[in-house]
């Protein structure tokens, strides 16, 4: 199977190697994808020439909003339907009218105040927001902040306005193909509330499964994900897709 994986916001696609290792031991292709700016006419259009070739887009956080951006493009502009596994992702991160599960504008305008001034505490900060809540989170922060010298700063901070601009809601209501959504119970940056809202909006299209466990559950468990998104695959488009 060819699988598209997109991570999330701040930390870059290292963050996601053990979890695609995984994926490619079972045999799949697998791109692995950075975040990128799906409002940028040009740069979508070349991740659209890219994704239609593919049978399965998954995306961490951020990424699974730019999973599903994608997806719904492809669905609309070209009849192409891939199915969408979302991990610990909002259809708004930001809160916004009539969706309040999310970061309140005041804290968002906060932490982009500190990413313009000083992006590397910035995204010190933001590591120990995805860990908090795990039985080990200052280990688990530090191990993300090792990884900051992999990362492009300035890409990271260009790039923060998606967390508040990226509103999926309408998008969700109107996509017609199967998704996933994975939540943590323990989520700090997700809350598992929005698991409520998101069925509301497209409870026949959509499967909701809540784990225990954190934001960062994919980072460093990645054997339970892949085993829910086998499940998923089996259970819901075994017919068009090819079982893992």
């Amino acid at each position: 199977m060819n699988i598209i994986v997109i991570t999330g916001w701040g930390l870059g696609h290292h963050v996601l190697k053990p979890f695609v290792d995984l994926l490619e031991a079972e045999g799949h292709k697998v791109d692995l994808w950075d975040i990128f700016d799906p409002f940028h006419p040009k740069i979508l259009a070349e991740k659209i020439s890219r994704a239609e070739y593919s049978q399965l887009l998954i995306g961490w956080s951020l990424g699974g909003q730019l999973a599903l951006y994608l997806a719904h493009t492809l669905q609309t502009q070209r009849e192409i339907d891939l199915p969408v596994i979302c991990c610990m992702s909002n259809p708004s991160f930001v809160a916004q009218a009539a969706w309040f599960e999310a970061m309140p504008q005041v804290q968002y305008q906060q932490f982009s105040k500190l990413m313009n001034s000083n992006p590397l505490k910035g995204l010190q900060r933001f590591c120990h927001l995805v860990t908090m809540g795990s039985e080990e989170p200052l280990k688990r922060a530090k191990t993300l902040q090792n990884n900051l010298s992999y990362i492009d700063l300035n890409y990271q901070k260009k790039h923060l306005y998606l967390l508040e601009q990226l509103d999926l809601r309408e998008m969700l209501k109107n996509h017609a193909s199967k998704i996933l959504f994975l939540f943590s119970e323990q989520d700090q940056l997700v809350p598992c509330k929005v698991a409520e809202k998101v069925k509301y909006i497209a409870e026949d299209r959509i499967e909701i499964q809540i784990l225990k466990g954190t934001h960062d559950r994919i980072l460093f468990e990645p054997k339970l994900i892949l085993e829910r998104i086998s499940n998923f695959l089996e259970m819901s488009i075994s017919d068009e897709f090819e079982a893992f």
